[in-house]
């Protein structure tokens, strides 16, 4: 698995909207002391750059946690609960934790969830659970996404097709014909 780029910090922010690493926080943060268009200039930046506030800074140091995130539709389902057992054993295998998040095939509730674990620094995101077919959110899901992966970020997802990922896609049609013999 190839290392992740280090992640854009908010001085680099503040270095290229030429301000203090102050003014840029509290740019960010919303907070007085900062001229409108100057706070915009520092939110401009930081959305072109893809930064992305760590609320954990102390503790990751400007690094990725140790942390995978997975994303399921339903957590009691079989399928997806085997999805992420597999998962959780794979990356203890590598010293990972796993963060399970369970959307409720509730396409807001899943970018909500992506956006957390970007926002967590995790090293990993992985979507198990067919896309939807609501182009806005897709196109939300994917410029999230992409944004995490071109800051190093690494995505997998499982039966997804709009995403650029790595990608496990089941062989639902051969599955479905060898259900449907063996009960014949």
């Amino acid at each position: 698995m190839p290392r992740p780029r280090s992640r854009l910090r908010l001085a680099d922010v503040a270095e290229r909207a030429g301000v203090s690493l102050a003014t840029a926080s509290r740019a960010l943060a919303g907070r007085d002391g900062v001229r409108e268009e100057v706070a915009e200039r520092v939110r401009r930046i930081s959305r072109e750059l893809g930064y992305v506030a760590n609320p954990h800074a102390r503790t990751l140091a400007g690094g990725t946690a140790s942390t995978v995130g997975l994303i399921v539709h339903q957590i009691d389902d079989p399928y997806f609960s085997e999805i992420a057992g597999g998962v959780v054993q794979a990356a203890d295998e590598r010293d990972l934790i796993v963060q399970i998040c369970h959307s409720g095939r509730n396409p807001q509730n899943e970018l909500r969830q992506i956006r957390h674990l970007i926002a967590q620094r995790v090293g990993v995101i992985i979507i198990a659970g067919s896309g939807y077919v609501d182009p806005r959110m897709e196109a939300e899901s994917r410029a999230e996404l992409s944004a995490f992966q071109d800051a190093g970020g690494r995505l997998t997802v499982i039966g997804r097709h709009f995403l650029n990922a790595d990608a496990v896609r089941p062989d639902n049609k051969e599955g479905a014909e060898t259900v449907t013999d063996h009960l014949l």
